[in-house]
């Protein structure tokens, strides 16, 4: 009989999850196996007879912003290795016989470490920055749905997410402004309820083709000041919740591929 193989990618670094997250110590103890690095950004444990393959990506694809990223953490003080952009990742995962993708998002309403099932996206592109004079013209375009495996299972609203190549927080609106991220996440919020970088190329990729499961949670929220991203500090996401329900999404993404 054939051995089926799970891919479970996240949204950012291997280095945030593996070290900062601790979640993989977790999977260990939870499912009794032994998660171990096979690759530079790549990871795989067998559990219960099911290969599983996690993968990281950083972005949606490789532009500008993903370039001026990838320079600046692996030239910065932890030296951290950067993933493939989510649109290049796809691209080499030939055979699986189920995706999940697991990843941070900002609210532009709501509460921060509120837990997403998405169904909807739209993709929104920035320079390297968004100019205040754009903020109130910005459209997002070229939506597409999926059926989220998890809504299977979990209770969770119809969200619609909007994907940026552009991290939303202060540092990156002209004059550091966040009266103007408020704006942006008001205008945004015709289109979405949340924002990420990887999940739309996720669903591009894979949607239709193997049953797909995606989980957010809101390291952030855009209309709330105190609740805002900076640069450098306020990235504060609630770890245990996270990591909580990343297995307990693991747990019924591994029972739906023994039936």
């Amino acid at each position: 009989m054939k051995m089926k193989k799970l891919t479970v990618i996240f949204g950012g670094t291997i280095g945030l999850y593996l070290g900062y997250f601790g979640l993989f110590r977790g999977i260990d103890k939870t499912f009794n196996c032994s998660v171990r690095r096979n690759g530079a950004n790549s990871l795989f444990c067998r559990i219960e007879g099911i290969n599983v393959d996690f993968k990281f990506c950083l972005n949606p694809i490789r532009d500008r912003n993903y370039l001026m990223l990838k320079q600046g953490k692996e030239k910065g003080f932890l030296k951290e290795l950067v993933c493939l952009p989510a649109g290049e990742l796809v691209g080499k995962i030939k055979k699986t016989d189920m995706v999940l993708f697991f990843g941070l998002c900002g609210g532009f309403r709501g509460r921060k470490s509120d837990i997403y099932f998405p169904e909807k996206f739209k993709e929104v592109f920035f320079n390297n920055y968004v100019g205040k004079k754009e903020i109130s013209k910005m459209k997002a375009f070229n939506q597409i749905r999926m059926n989220n495996l998890f809504l299977k299972k979990f209770k969770g609203k119809e969200i619609r997410v909007v994907i940026s190549n552009l991290t939303l927080m202060p540092e990156n609106i002209e004059d550091n402004c966040k009266e103007s991220l408020i704006l942006l996440s008001n205008t945004l919020l015709k289109y979405g309820n949340v924002v990420d970088k990887e999940s739309y190329q996720i669903v591009k990729g894979f949607n239709g083709k193997v049953p797909l499961g995606i989980m957010l949670m809101a390291s952030d929220v855009l209309s709330v000041k105190r609740n805002i991203l900076k640069q450098g500090k306020g990235f504060k996401p609630n770890i245990i919740k996270f990591n909580l329900n990343v297995i307990k999404c693991l747990r019924f993404a591994l029972k739906e591929l023994k039936k």
